[in-house]
């Protein structure tokens, strides 16, 4: 396998980090493009060589000339926050409406137990 010439991975649905391949010194032509692949391209051997269109429309792919990993990792890290600050969201909305009820329910208890005692124990008039 160490004289292959052409690997297109292309359209795969393919998920992970690309493993090296520097030992693969005949490639000459390589695509991992339209796949989900993540982390830093390798930048040993023959990857220095390949187009940018090798690796498209793997968003999470850093690293070579293309875009840089500590761009990347703001980038995601920025994202995490909004995808935390919306779960936030939701638990807020979730436990609202049962302390709502339980709000409203303890002061409906306590207006009823004071009018049924004051129906139970009137007052003595003197």
């Amino acid at each position: 396998m160490t004289n292959l010439e052409t690997l297109d991975l292309s359209h795969n649905n393919l998920s992970g980090m690309i493993p090296p391949l520097e030992s693969l010194s005949f490639l000459s032509k390589f695509s991992v493009a339209y796949n989900d692949l993540y982390g830093i391209i390798p930048h040993g051997g023959q990857f220095l060589t390949f187009p940018e269109s090798s690796f498209e429309e793997n968003t999470k792919l850093c690293g070579l000339q293309f875009v840089s990993c500590q761009s990347q990792v703001h980038q995601q890290s920025e994202a995490s926050v909004v995808e935390t600050a919306n779960d936030t969201e939701g638990s807020i909305e979730f436990l609202g409406l049962p302390f709502g009820i339980g709000v409203v329910s303890s002061f409906l208890v306590t207006v009823i137990i004071c009018f049924c005692w004051r129906l139970i124990f009137p007052k003595k008039s003197m």
